[in-house]
Order: structure tokens, then C-alpha cells, then sequence
């Protein structure tokens, strides 16, 4: 599995593709992608790197809330988002609250091959306004170079096939003194995606991101081990929203969060999972006050396949 729909919608806004010379009564009302024209579509850019630069021109562009940067170019390794220029211009974008680094399918690029920018921090550090902020990719050659700096951030998203664990570290060490919500998608090793908890334990101690209160460690191959590590683990003290769905979590798994003192949650989040229907029935048995979904288990994707898929178990998205 992977992204195989073209988004829609962010920032509560719906998408609105730019093309040069856009005229618009109030921009406000979009959130504004740029991507460039791979498929032959009227929509999007004939040249990524042009478009940018006359999306920072429009006279408009400071009113601009939302915006997505899509496909740059036919290569994804030869590829950049032009980050560099987007800082150079931040003071064009004073209205820029939410941002989306990776808007792409599949068919446009793998997520394992989505490359970010070297600067991308430091680029996006720029952009001081940022209340959301979403990255799709991270399992390039090079890690996040260190932590964001970004005042009022309050949701901050990471769609990753392999999330490598020195980006990981970088992206613990962020200060984000307004951060309420945090999700993770980690992926598998075998895209660079971490094979254990232990870079996830300044997170599960409590020790960084004090104020998030809704968690997501998603898409993971270690969904059995998270599921151990979190009973008795500080940071649920105030999780009220936990998610773990679209990982490899087992009966292993659904036992551990069952036998536990989940803290403060009070909505849990297992959909795509590899329980069984017995396993999931004693979870919620034993917490009857925690509003759980667990849908789409490897029980009915075995029935519609035909596979053994407890065998191969592997997170939702990879490549």
C-alpha cells in the first residue's frame, strides 16, 4: 500500500493547483499546491522552479494560508523543492500557517523516494508562522540536519515508508513550545526505518514535546514493541488521543495495551493491524471507558487475498 490519492484538502481548505497568472478574489480561500506538469495536466506547472518563482511574484501571494509543494521534476533524485527560495522570500508569506513538503502519489513518486532538501530545516525555520507543518518522505541518503524552531507549530506530521533514527533524534530535539499534536509514520528498516524503541525513548519519557497530547507512532514495523513500551510510560500521563494503526501491531501487542494502565487515553487508533477478532475483544473488554477502533485486521485482508499475511507482516506504506 502506499498514497495513491491526490490530496484534496489541507489546512481545512481545499487544494487549489497554481498555474502563472492566477487570478483570485480572496487566495485565503485555498490552500495553494505547486507541482509540476508530469501527466499532461492543465492544472499544474510546465517548469517547477519558474512557477515558484511567479507564485512569490503574485501580488496576492502574502494573503496565501495554505500551501503544498508537489512533483518538482521527472527525476525525483535530481529533484528539489527549492526550499532556499521559499526562506528567501518568507516575508512575501505572512499569512503561511500551514505547509505540506511531499504533496505526491505514488505514480507521481514513491514515498521512499521522495528526497527533501538539505536545507530543509533551516528552510522551513523561516517560515515563523507555521501552525501546521506536514513532510512526506525522509528515507534519503542524509538525515534532518537538526531540530525545527517554529514558535507557534501546534501540528507537526511525518509521513515516512522508513523515518531514519538520526532524523528521528534531529526531530526530537525541536523546540516547539506550542506542539499539541505529533505523528509519526516510522516505517520499516528496510528503508532506513528504525528497528527498535529506543529512539523513540525521549519521547515516551516525557522528556521533549511536554505539551502534545495527541500521539501517533504510526505505520511501524515495531508496532508490538511500542505496544509493550508504552504501559507505565510517562508520556501517556497525557495523551488523551493515541494512535497506532497501519503498523505490524499482533495479538502481542493488543494483549500488552490490554493488561495496562493506559493513563489518559481516551481514544485509541489500531485500524490495519494484525490481531485477531479474540485479541481485539479482550482490548476493549478491558477498557470499556477508551473509545477504540480497530478496524481492517489481518483476519478479513487474509479472507480477501487468500494469503497468509501473519506471515508477512509489514507496515502500511514502505517504498
Amino acid at each position: 500500500m502506499t498514497f495513491s490519492t491526490t490530496t484534496t484538502e489541507f489546512g481545512g481548505l481545499p487544494i487549489r493547483d497554481y498555474r502563472p497568472g492566477t487570478t483570485v478574489d480572496d487566495p485565503a480561500r485555498y490552500a495553494w499546491r505547486l507541482r509540476r506538469n508530469n501527466w499532461n495536466s492543465e492544472s499544474a506547472l510546465d517548469d517547477y522552479a519558474e512557477g515558484l518563482q511567479r507564485f512569490l511574484d503574485e501580488p496576492w501571494v502574502d494573503r496565501v494560508i495554505a500551501l503544498t509543494l508537489g512533483m518538482t521534476g521527472e527525476d525525483p533524485y535530481e529533484s528539489t523543492f527549492r526550499l532556499a527560495d521559499l526562506a528567501a522570500a518568507a516575508d512575501r508569506l505572512p499569512a503561511l500557517t500551514h505547509f505540506f513538503v511531499g504533496d505526491m502519489t505514488f505514480e507521481e513518486c514513491e514515498c521512499s523516494w521522495i528526497q527533501w532538501d538539505a536545507d530543509l530545516v533551516a528552510s522551513v525555520n523561516r517560515l515563523r508562522g507555521l501552525v501546521t507543518l506536514k513532510l512526506r518522505g525522509g528515507s534519503e541518503d542524509e538525515p534532518l540536519s537538526g531540530g525545527f524552531d517554529l514558535p507557534e507549530l501546534t501540528e507537526l506530521i511525518v509521513e515516512s515508508g522508513g523515518f531514519r533514527a538520526d532524523s528521528l533524534a534531529a526531530l526530537l530535539s525541536s523546540d516547539l513550545p506550542r506542539l499539541r499534536a505529533l505523528e509519526l509514520w516510522l516505517g520499516a528498516d528496510e528503508y532506513q526505518g528504525i528497528a527498535d524503541v529506543a529512539p523513540l525513548e525521549p519521547l515516551l519519557s516525557g522528556r521533549v514535546f511536554p505539551t502534545v497530547t495527541r500521539l501517533g507512532l504510526r505505520n511501524s514495523a515495531v508496532s508490538d514493541e511500542i505496544a509493550a513500551a508504552l504501559p507505565g510510560s510517562p508520556v501517556l500521563t497525557r495523551i488523551t488521543r493515541l494512535d497506532l494503526s497501519k503498523g505490524t501491531l499482533s495479538d502481542t501487542g493488543l494483549d500488552a495495551l490490554a493488561g495496562a494502565d493506559l493513563g489518559a487515553v481516551a481514544e485509541l487508533h489500531l485500524d490495519r493491524h494484525y490481531g485477531t477478532a479474540e485479541a481485539v475483544a479482550r482490548l476493549v473488554a478491558a477498557h470499556p471507558d477508551i473509545a477504540i477502533s480497530a478496524a481492517d485486521g489481518y483476519e478479513a485482508r487474509a479472507a480477501e487475498s487468500g494469503d497468509d499475511v501473519d506471515e508477512w507482516r509489514y507496515p502500511e506504506v514502505t517504498e
